[in-house]
């Protein structure tokens, strides 16, 4: 009886790491896929000229930084393939969205020194269905601690409502 559980243990255990094994090959597959295709639109994607600025101001109505988006149409100009968003409230943050067939693939958040304009943290997020397939930190050298909450954000949440509030432009 001990030679069978153990013999269905081994079996068992053998399949979850060749499952493992492939669920992790098909997501390098798709993340690969995923980083030809920001390449390409990259090369290819159409400014739309649809740019919203604004300024953010703190609760007594002073001025403390702005914020813009810049929308990318595909070549026919009928539908969006990457937002970018940038503020510059106390650090200078970017947020690189691209999507494919109306779903969000990719978020870029990269944080940048207001003074002299250093790299200081970026991070890649994977997405296939809406869901989070792989996150990556490239790089993080954020010297100040009051900027760690803006490496906290969630950037499924702010690609998929950057989409709803500009995707109905198309």
């Amino acid at each position: 009886m001990k030679n069978k559980i153990f013999f269905i243990s081994i079996i068992f255990f053998t399949n979850c790491i060749f499952t493992v094994s492939f669920a992790q090959k098909d997501t390098v597959k798709y993340i690969s896929y995923i980083e030809d295709y920001m390449k390409y639109i990259d090369t290819t994607g159409k400014d739309t000229g649809l740019i919203t600025d604004g300024i953010i101001c703190n609760r007594n109505g002073k001025h403390i930084g702005g914020y813009g988006f810049d929308i990318f149409a595909n070549i026919a100009g009928d539908s969006i393939v990457k937002i970018k968003y940038h503020d510059n409230l106390y650090i200078n943050t970017y947020k690189t969205c691209y999507y494919k067939n109306n779903l969000l693939v990719t978020v870029i958040l990269e944080l940048t020194d207001n003074y002299d304009g250093s790299l200081s943290y970026i991070r890649k997020e994977f997405f296939k269905d809406n869901k989070l397939i792989s996150s990556i930190v490239l790089k993080n050298m954020l010297k100040k601690k009051k900027h760690i909450s803006k490496t906290k954000t969630i950037l499924l949440d702010d690609g998929i409502d950057f989409f709803k509030e500009y995707g109905n432009k198309f």
